[in-house]
């Protein structure tokens, strides 16, 4: 694993063992209490693993969040990302397994039920708005819908075990799936028709892929919104790393140092200062079972536009 220097206190620390196989069932509990012990090894080090998706690259806001909040944490820590890159299921069951012990997830009900999810807002709320990304060719066949009923004749993509498959399968939406360096390929294709990613990285991502799928474009002038965020999980053996990681990001965003990072992303910022709208039509749909962690979120930790676009009713309920 690539490691990053031990913060305060932690100079001589040593670096943890890479650990890339699958253990015995049998040696799983002995491995799980090294694993609680090993949280504040080395003189009270936290030690947060990182796994390597090719959708959560480190200069993303998602690691330097990670690496923030654990800053403000004022804790001594160590920060080590997975030389090997992996899909977002095999880095599930690195999560599980404790090979790595920490990752930013578009939150569901199953992440919840295997992990402790801190629950903070890290897009602001904003991976629930999902711009449509399609061919520029296809831009005039989206100025007449209106509703969720005529996104239905149309054919979505999304990544392999994203929790937006089921939400928009859940709606009756056509979606095929696929690992997600190939979805830029397959848009260009003519594979489906949309590609729709959060309003936190649509553009940062089709800037990395735009040579991939030269013909794509983000529409400007319809998305679609439901109540969902990018927040972090943490191996249930790493209560202390979910203590740290919790309180590190409240102090950043009562500081002001969050909202400076994320206006200093390129796709993001943008949309942090203002400077970009989402845009103007939205298609609303209801998630049937939006998390406790979402349920949780003061209306101030969402960004103003995604406050707005949410029910009345939920939005009293967690004041």
């Amino acid at each position: 694993m690539n490691s990053r220097p031990l913060r305060p206190g932690a100079a001589n620390a040593r670096p943890a063992a890479t650990r890339r196989r699958l253990l015995p069932l049998g040696l799983l509990p002995w491995f799980m209490g090294r694993e609680a012990a090993a949280q504040e090894n080395d003189a009270g080090a936290l030690d947060a693993r990182y796994p390597s998706l090719p959708e959560r690259p480190v200069d993303a806001y998602g690691y330097r969040l990670l690496d923030l909040a654990l800053r403000r944490a004022e804790r001594p820590y160590r920060l080590s990302v997975a030389t090997t890159r992996v899909t977002g299921r095999r880095a599930d069951v690195q999560m599980e397994t404790g090979e790595a012990n920490v990752l930013d997830v578009g939150l569901a009900q199953d992440h919840e039920l295997r992990f402790d999810a801190v629950a903070f807002p890290l897009d602001l709320g904003l991976s629930g708005c999902r711009l449509f990304l399609v061919r520029r060719e296809f831009l005039p066949a989206l100025e007449s819908v209106r509703s969720l009923e005529d996104l239905r004749a149309l054919r979505f993509g999304q990544g392999a075990g994203w929790t937006d498959v089921w939400l928009l399968r859940k709606a009756g939406l056509r979606v095929e799936t696929a690992p997600f360096a190939a979805l830029f390929r397959m848009l260009e294709a003519r594979r489906f028709d949309i590609l729709a990613l959060g309003a936190d990285e649509a553009h940062l991502l089709l800037t990395r892929f735009q040579a991939e799928a030269p013909s794509v474009v983000v529409a400007p002038s319809l998305a679609l919104h439901y109540p969902f965020a990018r927040m972090f999980i943490v191996n249930r053996n790493a209560r202390p790393l979910h203590g740290a990681l919790t309180l590190g990001l409240q102090r950043a965003f009562d500081d002001g140092s969050l909202h400076k990072l994320l206006a200093e992303q390129p796709g993001l910022g943008p949309l942090v200062l203002g400077q970009r709208r989402l845009p103007a039509r939205i298609v609303s749909l209801a998630h049937p079972w939006p998390t406790r962690a979402y349920r949780s979120i003061p209306p101030p930790w969402l960004h103003p536009a995604v406050r707005a676009l949410l029910p009345a009713a939920p939005q009293d309920q967690r004041r």
